[in-house]
């Protein structure tokens, strides 16, 4: 089952049917937060162009991923409000795992290597 409203981000559940009927809430998330930030390097600070940053949710399915620009810079917009892990890759170098808090008005944190 697939809910979406125009004001919402949509969501998908199994549900399963027998002979008798079956009762299942759902519960949109509001769109609007959105999670920014960049990548450099912890010893110099030199911004990490080209990082893969991967935004998965709780249930482990991933959210979005992107490259981050010159400046290191990475954007994810239209997200819910909640916990999700932050992946970064850089070919050379060990991915790094954080968790991040997505508040209604988003935020920005910052990942060294």
């Amino acid at each position: 089952m697939i809910c979406a409203s125009g004001t919402h981000q949509p969501t998908a559940a199994l549900v399963a049917v027998a002979q008798v009927p079956v009762r299942h809430d759902v519960a949109l998330a509001t769109e609007g937060a959105s999670l920014s930030g960049y990548v450099s390097m912890a010893e110099s600070g030199a911004p990490l162009e080209g990082a893969v940053v991967t935004l998965v949710d709780l249930r482990g399915d991933v959210v979005g991923a992107v490259s981050t620009d010159a400046q290191g810079r990475f954007d994810f917009v239209d997200l819910a409000a909640g916990h999700y892990t932050l992946t970064v890759a850089v070919s050379s170098l060990q991915p790094v795992a954080q968790g991040v808090e997505v508040p209604s008005g988003g935020m920005s944190p910052r990942m060294w290597w």
